[in-house]
């Protein structure tokens, strides 16, 4: 039974790192709220965007060397009401090898501004077990709030909630955001990200740079290194949430190409495997 619990607990922290990667929820506590304060201003993309539509990446997620999930990514351009946008949809699975102790799979998609980067509206489904759950966002920029609807199939019950959005991103569209600003000339970067029905500050550092080589290839890479914290409001009595994480953006195009982050049994990575374009819609 202890080596069932450390694959299953193993397993769990591979879900939350998969999270992680497109800045998903944070497992470890401090006592220190975030400072959101009313100066921040939402870093604007410093250079042209150049995602090629229909970029397809494949990541591999693994504990300490051993892989347990796959999260793919895609991005096309199209229109939404007129506006040029960018749909960002991924996938993350658990490995076949670990199925028969721990399931997990979730699909998500983003509507994204081509222009300013802000997201549109998003959803995200999950299963792990018989535990089935949805999360859809409205991002109504004119009234200044994220209309958030979360569903848990099993039970039926529906739970909507609203927070302000000025400069809030989702979290594809904070990876897009990272991947196009100059970091380099600021000195960093400081992103507010809604994960679920949470908000996430997200403090982004340039950490030199490296070549990374990984199934993918050989890449010359920027390092980030990023520090995720949970915005509490004043009226909540739990603790932040935070996590620690380094992420290499590719030289050109500033695709993630790995990941790494410290979690309780270990190290925690993500690499990219495949670089392709996207199925055509239906397959």
């Amino acid at each position: 039974m202890g080596r069932r619990r450390t694959i299953l607990v193993g397993a769990a922290a591979l879900a939350v790192a998969a999270g992680a990667f497109l800045f998903a929820r944070a497992v470890r506590r401090e006592s220190a709220p975030a400072n959101t304060g009313d100066a921040w201003t939402r870093p604007k993309p410093a250079r042209p965007v150049a995602f090629p539509d229909g970029e397809a990446l494949l990541y591999e997620f693994g504990l300490n060397g051993v892989a347990a999930a796959t999260l793919r990514v895609c991005t096309t351009l199209g229109t939404d009401a007129g506006a040029a946008v960018l749909t960002v949809t991924y996938d993350i699975r658990s490995s076949p090898a670990i199925e028969t102790l721990w399931q997990y799979s979730a699909t998500g998609r983003s509507l994204i501004d081509e222009r300013t980067l802000l997201p549109v509206r998003s959803e995200r489904s999950s299963e792990s077990g018989e535990k089935q759950k949805s999360v859809s966002v409205v991002f109504d920029r004119p009234a200044g709030m994220a209309r958030i609807e979360r569903r848990r199939s099993a039970q039926g019950r529906v739970k909507k909630r609203e927070k302000p959005c000025a400069g809030l991103d989702d979290m594809a569209s904070a990876l897009l955001l990272l991947r196009s600003i100059d970091m380099d000339a600021g000195g960093g970067a400081r992103l507010l990200v809604l994960s679920g029905e949470d908000v996430y500050e997200v403090l982004a550092t340039p950490a030199g740079e490296e070549e990374i080589s990984v199934a993918a290839g050989v890449f010359q890479a920027r390092a980030v290194d990023m520090a995720l914290r949970e915005v509490v409001e004043p009226d909540e009595s739990d603790e932040p949430k935070s996590r620690q994480a380094r992420i290499w953006l590719a030289r050109d195009r500033g695709v993630p190409v790995r990941l790494a982050s410290e979690v309780l049994l270990g190290e925690v990575y993500a690499e990219l495997q495949e670089v392709g374009p996207a199925a055509p819609a239906g397959e």
